[in-house]
């Protein structure tokens, strides 16, 4: 059980998003770059964003995706860690 799934998960208010399709669309303002991610990635972020915590997120997305929890909750990390490396989401305790 990865520690960053218990925190609680914010967007800056530098960082816009928008839903194209199947695709997220997500612009920093501050270092004036633009990610997109793809469907899952996609269906991630509106769970974290959504529902504030990863693992009620990870809760949310084992709902709808057919695999198992532990690989679930690794992708979730790996992604947590990029968009908080790249200060697209915030962590926070609690």
């Amino acid at each position: 059980m990865n520690v960053l799934l218990s925190k609680r998960i914010t967007v800056p208010e530098h960082v816009l998003f928008r839903r194209i399709e199947n695709e997220m669309v997500i612009l920093d303002l501050d270092a004036e770059r633009y990610y997109g991610l793809d469907d899952v990635g996609t269906a991630m972020w509106l769970a974290l964003t959504g529902i504030g915590s990863g693992r009620a997120a990870a809760d949310r997305l084992l709902e709808v995706y057919d695999v198992d929890r532990d690989t679930l909750e690794a992708d979730l990390v790996r992604l947590l860690e990029r968009l908080s490396d790249r200060a697209l989401l915030v962590l926070h305790e609690g």
